[in-house]
């Protein structure tokens, strides 16, 4: 089906709207992608395959629990509850790690560095700090870099490094994965940092009016894509008044307060995902100070002011 959609909408483009499509973001699946150059709709121009960074930040856990899972099954055990193995809370932590390494690098290169720097700064120690690959300077995300660029002392590795890795037990078996996962040809495919959000929002958006599972005539399908369309780009309130009048029908008191009702509650569950996450950042931050005064606390030889202290 998206194969043969793909097709469709790369034939007309120059007919019916005087333009090329020059990219194709896809989530892997070459499919239609190589069905596109096998049709050529442009000639000889090519026509660049761009991955979706959400479906490619999630490989890394993928890999990685199949890993564990794998190895385990030939008695060899990567998982399990000893310090710098490879749990499940810290495989989300690298997965996100990746992500934010693909997304904040602007280059093939520096985005192949990024990648490599999450790993290797995990396996660091005091004793053998691996953090070449990652930034220099005193806005570095890397406490070692940032302590080097102000001429400090860094501090220890076992505060500042959140997800410690055992490079012994795991290099040669979780490395293969970050040199795969980390390839310059994939990495220039993820360089205009590009997703399918709005594509399947779109879509979730017309198969609320017109389910996949049930037949719909032609019109009926075409009149619930089009209202789910505009009510995605305009609104609600928008759109039920413009197709009214397109389909000269007259807009009564009560589809006009639905409207309306499906409009603000748009409005409404977005702002409560904004409050959500701000109230989430606003905790983190607030734990990271409780746990910074502990530490300079500990420090000092313990509370040196407080209530009954004399």
């Amino acid at each position: 089906m998206e194969v043969k959609v793909a097709e469709i909408l790369w034939l007309r483009s120059i007919e019916r709207h005087k333009l090329r499509y020059v990219t194709l973001v896809s989530d892997g699946d070459s499919k239609a992608y190589n069905r596109i150059c096998e049709v050529a709709p442009y000639g000889e121009a090519q026509i660049e395959k761009e991955e979706c960074l959400n479906h490619v930040g999630k490989r890394l856990g993928t890999a990685l629990r199949n890993l564990v899972s794998d190895c385990s099954k030939r008695k060899i055990t990567l998982g399990g509850r000893g310090k710098g193995t490879l749990t499940q809370k810290a495989i989300r932590k690298l997965s996100i790690y990746y992500s934010r390494a693909i997304r904040s690098a602007p280059t093939a290169h520096e985005k192949q560095r990024a990648v490599l720097a999450s790993l290797f700064h995990c396996y660091s120690t005091d004793n053998n700090p691996q953090h070449q690959f990652c930034p220099v300077g005193k806005d570095s995300f890397c406490f070692y870099q940032s302590a080097l660029a102000k001429k400090e002392t860094p501090g220890l590795h076992s505060v500042h490094i959140h997800t410690p890795l055992n490079r012994k037990l795991l290099h040669s078996y979780i490395y293969p994965v970050y040199k795969r996962l980390s390839d310059p040809a994939l990495m220039k495919r993820c360089q205009l940092a590009t997703t399918q959000n709005a594509n399947e929002s779109l879509h979730n958006a017309i198969w609320s009016k017109c389910s996949k599972e049930k037949f719909y005539t032609r019109r009926t399908v075409r009149f619930r894509a089009t209202s789910a369309i505009a009510e995605f780009s305009a609104g609600p309130v928008w759109a039920h008044k413009k197709l009214m009048e397109a389909y000269g029908l007259a807009t009564g008191a009560d589809s006009t307060r639905l409207a309306k009702q499906r409009q603000q509650k748009r409005l409404d569950d977005s702002q409560y995902a904004a409050k959500k996450k701000m109230v989430k950042r606003r905790q983190q931050r607030r734990e990271a100070r409780r746990k910074l005064l502990a530490e300079l606390q500990e420090a000092e030889g313990g509370q040196a002011y407080g209530a009954g202290i004399a």
